[in-house]
């Protein structure tokens, strides 16, 4: 069966109604079904090949009301059997985030078997630039009045950010050093031994937010209506996966020690790509170009010194929306108020994007805080005495 794109769907419906009393005898009543459909579109048939997909599930039952209400002069009286709250996400709650340009690229740069976590030229430079900051720290200590002038601030700041943390962060990573070698041999046997290659994973973008949320409901009449207080939950993330499969036998002789010490060459980037991005990454300004471009990342996408190609890589994208009560609705014109809100409603859309193109990218970067705080610092540094 050649391979097809297909399309299903659920549907979800909510019933209820509500009725209205005057002077204790029935007056109207008021019914409500609301249908909503889950929907996922894929592919389906042979081969079976990394395909696109959209998938918007819906969950649970929904909020709904029950109860009663009265006006406050006892004349009119509403009844509610589970009508139905009207929660479904907002357009900008159920947008996945969209695959940047040149992810191809990154996923490829960060799952290479050959990657390395360490290059000589930043060790060597982060040694070379050892004894200048403590130089600057000890002029801090001497004189900490120096972090009233702007620039000496912007200084400081600086080598923090481009001295102090670079080189905390690699001593972390030789305190794993260890660690790092078990976990590329078990890479590198399982490229070696297994059918398939091995399946890579690397995390994009995790974004969590909550707020709350309320429902007006208006009752016939002037100024009646009453607040449906929730929680909203929203959950986004984006990841992408690739396979990687060996292209020749395994570039090191059989034996613990040998793949070892080859794990450990990998890491410490003594290797052609290894001194390529190490070089790349200490010229002046490059840091810079990679807020805005990821052309560095080239030599790490096609190194082969563990002779591996790579398949299609797909880009996942997932938003989750959940909806719960927060606590008894808020009246306003009523009396005797004891409508309830119950049930619960989620909403979970997934994308899966495919590409066998591996380009850079360009975006322009989010100014964050910490974007901003270097840019302020420059600016200091250059203009300000």
């Amino acid at each position: 069966m050649a391979r097809v794109i297909r399309s299903r769907t659920r549907p979800l419906t909510l019933s209820g109604s509500y009725s209205t009393y005057l002077y204790g005898k029935w007056a109207s009543d008021v019914p409500i079904t609301v249908t909503k459909s889950s929907v996922i579109a894929d592919s389906h048939g042979s081969p079976v090949v990394p395909s696109g997909l959209t998938s918007n599930q819906l969950y649970g039952p929904g909020l709904s009301l029950t109860g009663s209400t009265k006006t406050s002069n006892d004349v009119w009286k509403y009844t509610f059997d589970k009508w139905p709250v009207q929660t479904w996400a907002s357009a900008s709650d159920a947008t996945p985030t969209p695959a940047p340009n040149g992810w191809m690229l990154d996923l490829v740069a960060g799952t290479n078997p050959s990657r390395p976590v360490f290059t000589p030229p930043t060790m060597a430079q982060d040694l070379i630039d050892l004894p200048k900051q403590v130089k600057q720290l000890g002029q801090l200590i001497r004189k900490p009045k120096s972090l009233m002038n702007a620039k000496e601030l912007a200084n400081h700041y600086l080598c923090a950010q481009f001295g102090w943390a670079p080189l905390i962060e690699d001593l972390q990573k030789l305190m794993q050093i260890q660690e790092r070698t078990m976990k590329r041999c078990k890479e590198l046997n399982d490229l070696y031994n297994s059918p398939t290659g091995i399946k890579r994973r690397l995390q994009f973008s995790s974004n969590n937010e909550s707020r709350t949320g309320s429902y007006r409901f208006s009752l016939p009449g002037v100024d009646r209506y009453f607040d449906v207080p929730y929680d909203i939950i929203v959950r986004k993330k984006s990841w992408a996966t690739i396979n990687w499969k060996p292209t020749s036998p395994p570039p090191y002789s059989s034996g613990d020690d040998s793949q070892a010490a080859f794990a450990r060459r990998l890491i410490f980037g003594l290797t052609v790509e290894g001194m390529a991005k190490g070089a790349w990454d200490v010229i002046p300004w490059t840091w810079l170009l990679g807020w805005f471009t990821n052309i560095g990342k080239y030599t790490l996408a096609n190194s082969n010194t563990v002779p591996a190609q790579h398949g299609a890589g797909c880009f996942m994208s997932e938003v989750e929306y959940y909806v719960i009560p927060k606590g008894p609705s808020s009246p306003h014109g009523l009396k005797e108020h004891d409508v309830q809100v119950a049930g619960a409603f989620g909403n979970v859309i997934k994308t899966r994007t495919v590409s066998n193109g591996v380009a850079a990218g360009f975006n322009l970067p989010f100014m964050d805080g910490f974007k901003a705080s270097i840019l302020g610092a420059l600016f200091a540094q250059r203009t300000m005495r």
